[in-house]
């Protein structure tokens, strides 16, 4: 088994093991929160929605189009995106937890029609070439072990001039390499320096068209979680594992520490380019 598989499974590991825990936390949305400001007192799951919503903005889909969701978690950001924009989703995870909760979510909608979940690795999808309008990967790109292999089969299966928008988490400052450890063994994510990532997206046939730094808009995700977590310790750990219970503790530990000395937050948004006149469609 590849390093690269391996960590893919370790990801399926993780999301069987910690998703329902998390889903009872965070609710139907597996992501962080987006807060405007101090003075803006949301719960978390509008805030969540807010989150989403920002990325709704940035591929503007329309009926007859296309998303590909890459990391689709149990599939509500999808069913908002299908409800909000008329378009089609296929969102792609490689937890089968995941799929089951995801397609049943979109029967409940009634959108089992127009939403669709597949058992897929985002680094070597099951599609044709240029057969989505557009893309996004919200907190998924992190625990991806290979980067560039996701993103080339993005820009591989999207259309020409098709838009990406994806949330990551770069390196902005000086990370210890224990933090660095940490980061790869407790949240099994990587934070490379963000000239790095946006160099990733270039070279896979990608033109950055927006950077944001949202670490702060999103912080009170983790606070909001040690509290839940704090609230009932002893019933969590008799229902989901007090080792479940344990490792997500410490996953927010891990997170908040890095993000104090030197991690980042990012929403990017980016176009595929347009070929070369030399240049077969689809080809990155």
């Amino acid at each position: 088994m590849t390093d690269t598989t391996a960590l893919d499974a370790e990801v399926a590991q993780m999301y069987e093991r910690t998703t329902a825990l998390v889903e009872l936390i965070w609710g139907r949305n597996l992501h962080f929160g987006y807060w405007t400001g101090p003075r803006d007192t949301s719960d978390k799951h509008v805030a969540q929605e807010r989150l989403t919503d920002l990325m709704i903005e940035r591929v503007p889909l329309t009926e007859g189009q296309r998303l590909l969701d890459v990391g689709c978690g149990v599939g509500h950001p999808a069913l908002r995106f299908a409800r909000t924009t008329g378009a089609d989703v296929v969102g792609v995870t490689i937890a089968p937890g995941q799929v089951s909760a995801a397609t049943a979510a979109a029967s409940e909608e009634g959108l089992q029609h127009r939403v669709t979940f597949e058992l897929a690795d985002a680094a070597a999808l099951p599609f044709p070439d240029n057969s989505f309008d557009g893309a996004w990967a919200l907190e998924s790109m992190p625990h991806m072990p290979d980067r560039a292999a996701v993103l080339r089969e993005a820009a591989r299966v999207l259309r020409p001039g098709s838009r990406l928008a994806l949330t990551d988490v770069a390196r902005c400052g000086p990370l210890s390499e224990r933090q660095q450890r940490d980061l790869r063994e407790r949240m099994l994510i990587t934070a490379p320096p963000r000239p790095d990532l946006l160099a990733l997206l270039r070279a896979a046939g990608f033109d950055v068209l927006e950077v944001v730094d949202i670490t702060t808009s999103t912080l009170r995700t983790t606070d909001l979680t040690r509290q839940a977590l704090e609230e009932d310790p002893d019933g969590l750990s008799r229902r989901y594992g007090a080792d479940t219970v344990e490792h997500m503790a410490r996953v927010l530990d891990v997170y908040d520490e890095a993000v104090r000395t030197g991690m980042e937050y990012l929403l990017i948004t980016a176009r595929l380019r347009s070929p070369r006149p030399d240049e077969p469609l689809g080809k990155s």
